[in-house]
This record gives C-alpha cells, sequence and structure tokens, in this order.
C-alpha cells in the first residue's frame, strides 16, 4: 500500500530556506499520521510538504492519498483532492480548516 501525505501550500507558509516567523517549527501532523500507520500494513509513505518543496505530482503513485490544510491553503486541498480522486486515490482531507 502507498501512502501519500500532503500539507497544501498557502499564502501563509512559505520557506525561503528559512522557516518564517509565522512557522518557527516544522508541522508535526503528517509526521504522526505517518507513524500511527501500524506496521502490518507494509506501507510505503511519503510526506511531502508543499511549503518546502515543488512536486511533480504526476511522477508519483498512490492508494491513499491524505492531504492537511487550514483555511487559508483550503482551495489547494480542495484541488489536490480532486485530482488524486481522479488518478483512483481514497482521499482524506483534515487540518484546522
Amino acid at each position: 500500500m502507498k501512502i501519500l501525505l500532503i500539507l497544501a501550500s498557502d499564502l501563509i507558509y512559505r520557506c525561503n530556506h528559512i522557516f518564517t516567523l509565522n512557522n518557527s517549527f516544522a508541522p508535526l501532523s503528517l509526521i504522526t499520521l505517518a507513524g500511527a500507520v501500524p506496521e502490518k500494513y507494509n506501507a510505503e509513505i511519503k510526506i511531502i510538504d508543499e511549503g518546502m518543496q515543488k512536486v511533480n505530482y504526476d511522477k508519483l503513485n498512490c492508494d491513499i492519498a491524505g492531504i492537511s490544510c487550514c483555511a487559508s491553503s483550503s482551495n489547494r486541498a480542495y484541488e489536490l483532492a480532486e485530482y488524486w480522486k481522479k488518478r483512483g486515490a481514497l482521499t482524506v482531507i483534515g487540518g484546522h480548516h
């Protein structure tokens, strides 16, 4: 099973090679979720923080796409959810929004 966990980008959380004053620490929600996946599933888990890296999603595949967002990144999260649904992945959105 392949699981893709994504922190959707927004206008607040951006990286210029350092964390901004608004976010002076790395978000831990997706790391925590990855650690909670039972070992019996033998899952391959990839975590993507769109505020830190650009990703070509066309080169990735997953069975489950988990997307974390806040209000300011909700539109991007909906775009990602639609994209992964069309590709056949079970899609979930969570976070502060």
